[in-house]
């Protein structure tokens, strides 16, 4: 078995040139899980299919890179970080190109599915790298860029996508990655050529692969299509999540066995990493009152447009931004036990804040608190990234990030159906309440000037106009639930940011580690 090969970190122009490779392209895999939500109109009436038929373009690539994405330790060890992280955005650049030109739903589909599969190994590739190949003194802000990226990108996604449809073609969306993908494949083979790591044949567990893929693929469908289906109430939703857990357990227990994993269970060991996996699932499962909800809320009940509402909703990636800059180098520095736990608690206190506003409000009322909360939110994930990053060997960083990164997409795809479900859940029941109990001061209450109420009054077409008012109102409050709850499961994992282990020493080759 050969050495690890060991290569001192870059500098100048190599170093700015692998960080733009690696930045673009986890840049581009993440904006691509969000970038069509709001391009499926365009898409559906272009292909002559159904709102319904058009959501399968989003399906598909959430299901390709959820499948991949845990697999990335095992190909980084097959062929080599650097081939695989090349590789995969060659075809990730090639796949967007054949999206663009997908004549009919069933090629896109296709060609999504296959984006998203490709694009598996870029976001925990891209972490490792740049961690590995970077100075001690720089990697601070090194993880602070990666991390505004990571999270910024879902905020940007909606936006450009709604612009680039109503603009242009919403084949757009997919041909501006291939000049980006192209750039990221120069920078990063120029930077990075050099510089392979370790490369063992090890065996395929296709029974493993084939349980995981399967039970990734029952889960995220039910995710995906939960909503529509009315959850559990549906036997299509009852099977898949049968079907999930079934594989599950079947992944779990032949994994435990095999002797050539495709997953390193030993990760999870290590009690820091375990933590701040988790956490990080939590996490971005709350995150999505902010990142999901906003923009969907803002343009249904405060009457914005899309490009408003895109501005509003960026408060949150640009205070996130300014945090990871600023302060990224910083943080280990900080105890983490007690760093945590305020971060944590913080970002509660922020929710409920965001959760107070009413719908009438201003966009700087709007704006200013999701800036505030995108402060918060990155500080407390620059901490669980760094975590990650702290508590696994060298050799085990790819395996370590690409774990956690999984994690972090799936907890996306359960968080934008679980604040979706709850606001619409609410608002249907505020709906019915406000319904019920109207009279000429609840009225007032809604919002309605006396010229309304007098047309209630006096006009039957009022019943539409009141109907409007109690619908924008029950959305409003709804909204202000998800976020109290929300900020209810902050504040729960509060105390469990004690259960950290402070690091004790450094290592050279991976900055602290923790035993």
């Amino acid at each position: 078995m050969t050495e690890e090969p060991t290569y001192p970190p870059l500098e100048g122009m190599p170093l700015l040139l692998m960080s733009i490779g690696v930045t673009l392209a986890v840049f581009m895999e993440v904006l691509d899980i969000t970038i069509v939500n709001t391009s499926v109109p365009a898409v559906s009436g272009s292909l002559g299919v159904s709102i319904n038929e058009g959501l399968l373009v989003i399906s598909a690539y959430a299901l390709g890179s959820a499948v991949v994405q845990p697999l990335t330790g095992w190909l980084t060890r097959r062929f080599g970080e650097v081939r695989v992280f090349l590789v995969s955005t060659m075809l990730f650049t090639a796949m967007s190109a054949l999206c663009g030109f997908a004549g009919s739903l069933m090629g896109l589909v296709v060609f999504r599915f296959l984006q998203g599969l490709v694009s598996g190994p870029l976001l925990g590739l891209s972490q490792s790298l740049l961690l590995s190949n970077c100075p001690e003194r720089l990697r601070g802000i090194a993880l602070g860029v990666w991390s505004m990226t990571v999270l910024g990108a879902p905020v940007i996604g909606p936006i450009l996508g709604g612009w680039i449809s109503d603009n242009f073609s919403w084949r757009w969306i997919f041909f501006i990655n291939v000049p980006l993908g192209l750039i990221s494949i120069g920078t990063s083979w120029f930077a990075l050529k050099d510089r392979e790591s370790r490369v063992l044949k090890v065996p395929v567990d296709y029974v493993g692969l084939l349980f995981l893929a399967v039970g990734i693929a029952c889960l995220q469908f039910m995710l995906d299509h939960g909503q529509q289906h009315d959850w559990f109430q549906s036997a299509l939703i009852r099977n898949l999540a049968m079907g999930g857990v079934v594989a599950a357990v079947c992944f779990l227990l032949w994994e435990r066995f095999e002797r050539h994993r495709i997953i390193d269970f030993s990760l999870f060991k290590e009690r820091n990493y375990s933590l701040a996996v988790a956490m990080i699932f939590i996490g971005t499962v709350i995150t999505c009152v902010v990142v999901i909800l906003t923009p969907l809320w803002l343009q249904q009940v405060a009457s914005y447009s899309a490009t408003q509402a895109g501005l509003a909703s960026a408060g949150y990636g640009i205070g996130g931004g300014l945090a990871a800059l600023v302060l990224g180098a910083f943080l280990h520095r900080m105890p983490l036990r007690s760093s945590m736990a305020i971060f944590s608690l913080l970002n509660g206190v922020v929710l409920v804040w965001i959760g107070s506003i009413p719908y009438t409000a201003s966009f700087d009322q709007q704006f200013w608190p999701r800036a505030v909360f995108g402060v918060v939110n990155t500080l407390f994930y620059l901490l669980l990234f760094d975590v990650v990053t702290k508590s696994v060997r060298p050799d085990q960083l790819t395996s370590g990030t690409s774990v956690s990164g999984f994690f972090r997409v799936f907890g996306i795809s359960a968080g934008a159906a679980i604040t979706a479900t709850v606001w619409t859940h609410r608002s249907d029941m505020h709906n019915f309440f406000l319904a019920d109990r109207l009279n000429n001061q609840s009225l007032e209450n809604l919002g309605a000037s006396a010229t309304q109420i007098a047309e209630f009054c006096m006009s039957c077409v009022s019943s539409e106009v009141l109907s409007g008012m109690v619908k924008i109102q029950s959305g409003g409050i709804a909204h202000g639930d998800v976020c109290w709850l929300g900020a209810l499961g902050f504040f729960i994992i509060t105390p469990l940011c004690l259960l950290f282990k402070e690091p004790e020493f450094v290592n050279e080759g991976n900055a602290v580690m923790v035993h």
